[in-house]
C-alpha cells in the first residue's frame, strides 16, 4: 500500500508541533489515502476478473468510509476488504502517518 509520510516536527516559540508544514502534511495524507482506496478498489474488481468498464460493476462495487479517515471495499452490500485506517505515530522529532488495516 501506500508509503508512509513522514513531517519533521518543529519547535516554534516553545511549541513542538508541525507549524507551517501542517497543510503540506495534511495534504500528502489525504492524497496517498485516495490511492490506497483507488487501489483496494481496483485490486477487489480484478480478483474477480472484472474490468471497470463490464457492465454492472459500478453498481455492485462500491468504497464505504466511515469518517474521513476509514474506509472498506464493498461489493453486492457485503464487506469485500476490512476497514482500512488512518494510523498516525508521533515521535519527540517527527510524525509519521501510514494507511493500514484496521
Amino acid at each position: 500500500m501506500p508509503a508512509p509520510v513522514v513531517a519533521r516536527l518543529q519547535t516554534v516559540d516553545g511549541v513542538v508541533g508541525l507549524h507551517g508544514a501542517a497543510e503540506d502534511f495534511d495534504y500528502a495524507c489525504s492524497k496517498a489515502r485516495a490511492e490506497a482506496v483507488d487501489a483496494l478498489l481496483l485490486e477487489t474488481v480484478e480478483a474477480r476478473g472484472w474490468t471497470l468498464f463490464d457492465d454492472g460493476v459500478l453498481e455492485r462495487v462500491s468504497v464505504e468510509h466511515d469518517g474521513r479517515t476509514r474506509a472498506r471495499i464493498v461489493v453486492d452490500g457485503q464487506p469485500a476488504t476490512p476497514w482500512w485506517e488512518d494510523h498516525v505515530v508521533r515521535t519527540e522529532e517527527e510524525i509519521t502517518w501510514t494507511f493500514e488495516p484496521a
